[in-house]
């Protein structure tokens, strides 16, 4: 029953850590779509500005 309970008291832990791994990965996508729009943002404006001119 000891050795169970040392292994539950890592595995907790662990778990916690490749969550934290994982959303950490999954935000590193969402900024990547972001600076995606403002770069297409930026060069609609950018566009913009030099035909007005």
């Amino acid at each position: 029953m000891m050795r169970f309970k040392s292994w539950a008291v890592w595995a907790i832990p662990m778990r916690r850590a490749s969550l934290a791994f994982w959303r950490d990965v999954r935000c590193e996508r969402i900024g990547g779509g972001t600076d995606e729009i403002m770069i297409y943002v930026a060069g609609r404006q950018i566009l913009k500005d030099y035909q007005n001119k």
